[in-house]
Parts: structure tokens; sequence; C-alpha cells
């Protein structure tokens, strides 16, 4: 998931372990539950119905993946994880 999320495409992920917050705020990014089928039409739709923005939405997805996940990003999280203990 987060390779594709990392490539700026959309997904569709159950919401289980840190998918949520993997997905937080990004759009043409669909939670829904698990073991649940008309759950994910429903999400599969939902990113259907966003084709008119997926230029956007897939710069958005770029950019913000970029900033959570880049070398410096994870490099500050640790460093204040060691230092806090948070």
């Amino acid at each position: 998931m987060m390779e594709k999320l990392a490539a700026g495409l959309p997904v569709v992920v159950t919401d289980v372990g840190g998918n949520p917050e993997a997905v937080s705020g990004l759009p043409g990014c669909v939670l829904v539950q698990p073991h649940a089928p008309t759950d994910l039409a429903r999400g599969l739709l939902e990113i259907v119905d966003r084709l008119p923005e997926r230029k956007t939405d897939q710069e958005f997805r770029q950019r913000t993946m970029r900033q959570r996940y880049s070398i410096e990003a994870m490099a500050d999280a640790y460093e204040t994880l060691y230092l806090t203990g948070k």
C-alpha cells in the first residue's frame, strides 16, 4: 500500500493495523471494514467517482508521502523518540 501511495495511486484499504493513519487526509484513498464485500465495492466506486480529480489527487498523495516518509522526516521522528521517549 505504501508503495502505491508513494506512486500517487489511489487505494482502498481495510480498517486494520496502521492503515487508517497511512491514508489519513489523502484524497482518493478509502478506508473500508474488513470482510465486508459491500463496503469494498463502495470504496471502489468512490475511487471511480473521483477520476476527474485524478491528477490533482495524485500529486497531493505523492507530495504528502514524501513529506511524511522522507529520510529526513523519519530521522527526525526517531530522534524525537529517542530524546523524549514519545
